[in-house]
């Protein structure tokens, strides 16, 4: 289910599942693109790693993205000028540029093979309104020294080249090979459902196994713990890709939320609202800028990348290695995990009350009493809330109707056929099972 052209084209390498009690100096909690891009710059300061991941090591965001590298991101130039101030939307920028540059110098030195190329990347709008709005990153962008042009396919259309599109599960896997030459351990289907701190050392429950170790690293999507409030201070967007024949060799993104276009050797990839072959969710942070840092001495946090997470994660890790060596960074203060913007976050608070509305109090007023297969619905049964699903078989499968993260009532997506939290976008199959967090549990199924 939900399975990308990413695993559709890669041999996933097998890894042991966590069998019993362990040490560790540093423990990474998540195997996607940053938590593997942590262990692999951590590698040679002589501490022993590992590494655990609820399921297979990059078979979340990292597998479900467009894989594109580059400095073009929306609009967000124009947005950390309007709520910050100019100083630093430029820091974002050298950092993104820096990042862009590492990626390719990494896999020049190791020489990996992840179809990393060279491309233009474009952004465009067909609306007046948005055109303007892309005047203006045009502008910003101009002023930070880049040599941006724009095109005429669209009413505005601003492209910048030496840009990189890449294989991303080949780029991890290549990583997590180098990481294994250092003895650094990586276990899959390994969940951490508890973390109890002690004085000078951290306690981690894993599976029904215990991880004694020093430093924690979490580099999940989303917090599953509580701790911080952040799952507050961020929330989860979901986009829809197909897979169609290639047409283009340019990499398109719709500022209009139209479509967005990602070119590979023989196809492509598009984004828009009817796409099914799979769908991808990243956290967009409500500040603006992701949590990247020290939360606590010995434990560190990395989240919220908004879709920006091939550059994120690479960057991401060198602050990660630095902080831990207690070197300088440039980006440190930029991306702390100690302030929150109220300014910044007034663009999201109407869809963040909107999504809370449905999980604690719409969603009980609208059932459906009759199903078609494969549709399923909240429905009252016995004067019991129950949610309910019919199979393509004719068989009705019965859960409760509440997210085990923080009891918000379940949507079900007829298109991906999913179960998903409006809340904090928790995503179950359509059977129950846990497909993304930041919930630990499945559905509870009732009879």
């Amino acid at each position: 289910m939900n399975e990308s052209y990413w695993q559709k084209t890669t041999k996933h390498p097998c890894f042991k599942q966590l069998n019993k009690d362990i040490k560790t100096d540093i423990l990474i909690i998540g195997g996607g693109l940053s938590g593997i891009s942590c262990a692999y710059q951590l590698k040679d300061t002589s501490k022993k790693i590992t590494v655990v991941e609820k399921d297979l090591l990059g078979s979340h965001t990292s597998v479900h993205t467009t894989a594109k590298i580059t400095l073009l991101q929306g609009l967000i130039y124009q947005k950390l000028v309007k709520y910050y101030n100019i100083e630093i939307a430029y820091l974002y920028y050298q950092s993104q540029k820096e990042a862009l540059q590492g990626i390719k110098d990494l896999i020049n030195k190791e020489q990996i093979e992840c179809c990393f190329k060279e491309c233009v990347m474009s952004l465009y709008s067909d609306d007046l309104k948005n055109a303007t709005k892309l005047d203006k990153e045009y502008h910003y962008l101009k002023l930070f020294g880049e040599d941006i042009f724009e095109e005429n396919k669209h009413l505005k259309m601003i492209s910048l080249k030496n840009q990189y599109l890449f294989h991303p599960l080949k780029y991890l896997y290549a990583l997590v090979e180098k990481c294994q030459n250092e003895n650094i351990d990586f276990y899959e289907h390994s969940l951490v459902h508890q973390i109890i701190r002690h004085k000078d050392y951290f306690k981690v429950k894993v599976n029904n196994h215990t991880i004694i170790c020093k430093d924690i690293i979490h580099a999940t999507r989303y917090p599953f713990i509580k701790k911080g409030l952040y799952f507050l201070k961020m929330f989860q967007s979901l986009e829809s890709i197909d897979l169609k024949q290639k047409t283009d060799n340019q990499c398109n993104l719709s500022i209009d939320l139209i479509q967005s276009y990602r070119p590979l050797k023989n196809h492509a990839l598009i984004i828009n609202s009817n796409s099914k072959d799979w769908f991808g969710q990243d956290t967009i942070p409500l500040r603006g800028l992701p949590y990247i840092g020290r939360y606590k001495e010995h434990e560190y946090f990395i989240y919220g990348f908004q879709k920006w997470g091939m550059t994120n994660s690479f960057l991401a890790s060198k602050i990660i290695k630095d902080l831990y060596l207690n070197k300088e960074n440039a980006y440190t203060s930029l991306f702390s995990c100690h302030y929150f913007s109220f300014n910044y976050s007034k663009m999201y608070f109407k869809q963040m009350i909107h999504h809370l509305y449905l999980g604690y109090i719409k969603l009980h007023f609208i059932k459906k009493k009759h199903l078609n297969k494969g549709q399923g619905t909240l429905m009252k049964i016995n004067h019991h809330l129950l949610a309910v699903y019919l199979d393509k078989q004719g068989k009705y499968h019965y859960f409760s109707p509440y997210c085990p993260h923080l009891k918000c009532l379940l949507m079900f997506d007829e298109k991906h056929q999913i179960w998903h939290c409006p809340c904090h976008q928790s995503i179950f199959d359509c059977y129950g099972k846990l497909i993304e967090g930041p919930s630990l549990k499945n559905m509870k199924k009732r009879k």
